[in-house]
């Protein structure tokens, strides 16, 4: 990192795919990125996702088959709710995790790698109002559990 920032980083966890409780896969305790690589893609196109969930299938030898590109996870869940496909999150409500929706969590069988989420601030500046708060409510969440809450770990309801 380079010496004029400080990245603040309130959550680390690993990616996971979303599937529907009734398909084949909600089924499983977990899944491969095998399985997962010959399967429909939901990229939910946020700021530089595709990058991020491509590399991670590629960094494991697999190749991703995106059919899909929707901006707004409302569109994704009508997706998953026709029984297309599957997402790639990094967190999730905790309705899911607990099992209280159509959808579920799945476990990534492969080992990956956990990626940090946060805000990069650049030091030496004076952060505006919008900045500060926004740094503030991350802390508050943290502190709080809300953050780990929405982690996919391995004691998900399935």
């Amino acid at each position: 990192m380079h010496p004029l920032h400080t990245f603040y980083a309130p959550i680390t966890t690993p990616p996971f795919p979303l599937v529907a409780k009734n398909s084949k896969l909600g089924e499983q305790s977990e899944v491969s990125l095998a399985t997962l690589s010959q399967l429909p893609m939901i990229l939910l196109d946020l700021h530089l996702t595709k990058g991020h969930y491509v590399q991670l299938i590629g960094g494991c030898r697999y190749n991703a088959q995106i059919s899909q590109r929707k901006e707004f996870a409302g569109m994704v869940r009508s997706s998953l709710s026709n029984g297309f496909g599957f997402p790639f999150l990094d967190s999730t409500r905790s309705k899911h995790i607990e099992g209280h929706s159509r959808y579920c969590p799945k476990l990534i069988r492969d080992p990956l790698p956990a990626c940090k989420f946060g805000i990069l601030i650049q030091n030496g500046i004076k952060q505006d109002s919008i900045m500060r708060s926004r740094t503030q409510l991350c802390k508050d969440l943290q502190a709080t559990g809300t953050f780990e809450q929405r982690i996919v770990r391995k004691l998900c309801v399935t």
